[in-house]
């Protein structure tokens, strides 16, 4: 991805996702510190901002593909709605539905993140 970030930033996010440690307090005893792997601090102040980064990759995608639904009454082209980390794929039938996920499935693939299966629905 390119974002025109100087390096030096870069390292030091780097630098700083890659020493996350925790540990779990369960009835006043804590467990040993492990290492976090994956993923992005839900309170961390840059979060948002990192997430972002990944959503504006998958909505340019699913734009330059053409998906999504036309709203010609309201001159729209919607493909998602986004919030956090969460996100709604538009389509206007099944078909063009699939082809929006597997876009997901490869930019995630590519990107070396997941979404959960479990909250995909489709209305």
């Amino acid at each position: 991805m390119h974002r025109k970030l100087p390096c030096n930033f870069i390292k030091i996010i780097v630098n700083w996702y890659t020493k996350i440690s925790r540990v779990f307090k369960w009835n006043g005893a804590l467990s040993k510190s492990f290492s976090v792997c994956s993923g992005i601090r839900q309170d961390g102040i840059l979060s948002p901002v990192l997430i972002n980064i990944y959503a504006d990759v998958l909505i340019n995608l699913l734009r330059c593909r053409g998906l999504g639904s036309t709203w010609a009454a309201y001159m729209l082209d919607a493909y998602c709605i986004a919030y956090a980390d969460d996100m709604i794929l538009l389509s206007s039938s099944v078909n063009m539905f699939q082809k929006m996920l597997n876009v997901c499935t490869d930019c995630g693939s590519h990107l070396d993140i997941t979404g959960s299966a479990v909250a995909t629905a489709l209305c």
